[in-house]
């Protein structure tokens, strides 16, 4: 295929992938139950039934260990799940960005400290140290979850392959260019690779989102996420706690572990299905 079609056409072709088409449409019939779903349902914290009850028509995914409804704190743990990987992906991409392309570009001193700061974190245990710093605040919003999640754990990797990119380009013609007409080095960095790397770090943030979601699951399941929202890892925390696994109560506990690993599963791969596809075509 000529590298001189339009981006739109280039566009267009990458999409053609039915694994894509296939991802894209769990990734989106999520978001649609996860923003129109809470309107449809009851509060999830509301006790409205009998205890452990089956599926039935009245309870869609029967009811907990409390007698409240399973299928409404999945449609609100959906949302806010979402919400929560939205805003954390956004800062972790953000810092990947900024430290990626800066300790990339610049040369020195100045280079050297972002890349020290960035391999120090990817040193680090962020694990640990996020749940010690969420152990330590006994009232977490989805917010203040977010972005410790988004500031401690999902930016050093992708900010690394995006200061590989910004090496590879720093000895391009047009930046010396850029160089000699006088631009300072913030401009090139923002005006002229970063839109040349965007479509590579919008697939990094399909990454990031599914990373951050995943982390928000593993420590709401140990009981140290958001204090104030229903979310599918503080399902999981509840059906631990209270022992659905010992009692049989499968609609408890299938439906949002299914739910999380297709979510987390239709953000990590329609990258690197997107990824294959343009790497097909030579770009």
């Amino acid at each position: 295929m000529s590298m001189s079609i339009s981006r739109r056409s280039i566009f267009i072709y990458a999409i053609k992938d039915k694994y894509f088409i296939l991802l894209l449409s769990i990734f989106i019939g999520l978001v649609i139950t996860g923003v129109i779903g809470p309107l449809f349902v009851r509060s999830p914290l509301r006790i409205a039934g009998e205890r452990l009850q089956p599926p039935s028509k009245d309870f869609i995914l029967g009811t907990d260990a409390l007698g409240r409804d399973v299928f409404a704190q999945i449609i609100h743990g959906i949302r806010n799940s979402l919400l929560i990987g939205l805003f954390a992906g956004l800062i972790g991409i953000t810092i990947a960005s900024t430290l990626g392309l800066l300790s990339g570009f610049l040369r020195g001193l100045a280079g050297e400290i972002l890349t020290v700061i960035i391999n120090m974190f990817m040193l680090i245990p962020q694990i640990p140290l996020l749940l010690l710093i969420a152990s330590a605040i006994r009232i977490r919003s989805m917010f203040f979850v977010a972005f410790l999640i988004g500031a401690l754990f999902t930016w050093p990797a992708p900010a690394r392959a995006i200061r590989a990119l910004a090496l590879s380009l720093r000895e391009r013609e047009f930046i010396n260019l850029a160089k000699i007409s006088g631009k300072k080095s913030i401009e090139i960095v923002f005006k002229e690779i970063l839109p040349i790397i965007l479509p590579y770090v919008l697939l990094q943030f399909g990454t990031t989102y599914a990373s951050a979601i995943f982390t928000e699951t593993g420590i709401s399941l140990i009981g140290l996420g958001p204090t104030d929202v229903v979310t599918l890892g503080w399902i999981l925390n509840q059906v631990l706690v209270m022992n659905a696994y010992v009692v049989g109560a499968w609609w408890w506990f299938i439906p949002p572990g299914v739910i999380i690993s297709s979510l987390v599963l239709s953000l990590y791969l329609m990258p690197l299905v997107l990824s294959r596809r343009l790497q097909q075509i030579g770009i």
